[in-house]
């Protein structure tokens, strides 16, 4: 595991100090309620974890993640996390002053079964 834990650290390294400063609000501990039609509308998202993100598309991170066979998709809002933070599809992701949807997670392991970071795919929404 000696590539791969070296490749992890260098990712990590790279979010931590050129990545932007943004909040994640847990989905599951957010306070919902459910109208008839089964939209669901969160009233309290409660407390946020500060951590660091990435655009796939910065320079440095994505010559390291394209030699591990990364594709980047240019019409979507990518960004990349570290691989020891926790998040989940629906999650809230706020980035200066706004705020998106996590419609995708994808893990980047591609060798010796190690996670070098996750792919978070972000979408607006008018409920967030």
């Amino acid at each position: 595991m000696g590539q791969s834990e070296s490749i992890r650290s260098t990712v990590r390294n790279l979010i931590t100090t050129l990545g932007s400063d943004a909040s994640l609000y847990s989905y599951s501990s957010a306070t919902k309620t459910h109208n008839e039609e089964g939209d669901v509308t969160v009233s309290s998202w409660g407390s946020a974890t500060s951590i660091k993100v990435i655009s796939s598309n910065h320079y440095s991170l994505r010559r390291l993640i394209q030699n591990q066979g990364e594709e980047n998709n240019k019409g979507e809002r990518v960004i990349l996390v570290r691989d020891d933070v926790t998040i989940a599809h629906r999650d809230k992701l706020t980035i200066g002053t706004e705020s998106y949807l996590v419609h995708e997670i994808k893990r980047i392991d591609p060798i010796e079964n190690t996670n070098i970071a996750f792919r978070c795919v972000l979408v607006k929404d008018e409920n967030y």
